[in-house]
């Protein structure tokens, strides 16, 4: 008398062993194509450091195209952002997004800007990746 389970040990050996296999091997290949593509389109790549320059000028300096020229040694890009008046309106500060061409250049060129701001305050911070928030 056979057993209620008449299996044959080929079937078994198909269910259990070749069908897993085969899933495995089907999974590691869309991984394989899932990562190459990825790192086709360099997905996780560190983007260009963007910094914040703020820079504090007495209210006499034109502001308009003060700082182009040592802009545009240093840096890849700059916008100017925001212009602020501090100080009971006796002092500028000027906000610019800028892009730098090499960390290593950073010291050079915020001396640069001391000597044309007369040693005012500057500063140069990372841009958060999060929103404005409360």
């Amino acid at each position: 008398m056979k057993g209620a389970c008449s299996i044959p040990k080929k079937k078994l050996i198909q269910l259990f062993i070749i069908i897993p296999i085969a899933a495995l091997a089907l999974l590691f290949v869309i991984m394989a194509a899932a990562m190459t593509a990825l790192t086709a389109l360099n997905f996780g790549e560190k983007k260009e450091a963007q910094r914040l320059l703020k820079v504090t000028i007495p209210e006499d300096l034109d502001y308009d195209g003060l700082l182009d020229d040592l802009l545009g040694q240093y840096t890849k890009g700059w916008t100017l952002e925001k212009v602020k008046t501090t100080n009971m309106g006796t002092l500028y500060e000027l906000h610019y997004l800028v892009t730098l061409e090499s960390d290593m250049a950073s010291k050079v060129f915020l001396d640069a800007i001391r000597c044309r701001n007369g040693n005012l305050p500057v500063v140069c911070c990372k841009v958060s990746d999060k929103g404005d928030t409360l």
